[in-house]
């Protein structure tokens, strides 16, 4: 199946409902509009992906900094400082946290 995610190729529906289930929906939209405005080496500043979730109707910098540390926590996103890179952004190979069978 091929993927709707440009960014992240790995991803297909089994992958995304996967994902979906394991954390929520708001999750899955926070990553996938990260991918979208990353850099080509899938990295984007800490700032920039607050500035661009609470562009979002119902977003605050509150809840856009909550939703990055879920980002994290979950392993989706890697923070580095004040860079956040994108497990997985530019692979056609699943990054562990994606992976329908455990290792």
């Amino acid at each position: 199946m091929m993927s709707t995610f440009p960014h992240l190729p790995w991803m297909d529906t089994r992958i995304a409902e996967h994902l979906i289930r394991q954390q929520d929906i708001l999750l899955f939209g926070c990553l996938t509009v990260l991918a979208e405005f990353a850099r080509p080496d899938g990295k984007i500043s800490y700032d920039e992906a607050v500035q661009i979730f609470t562009e979002a109707p119902g977003m605050n910098q509150q809840k856009a900094e909550t939703s990055i540390t879920r980002l994290v926590d979950a392993g989706w996103v890697v923070q580095m400082d004040q860079t956040l890179a994108i497990a997985g952004y530019g692979s056609s190979i699943p990054p562990r946290y994606a992976r329908l069978k455990p290792d």
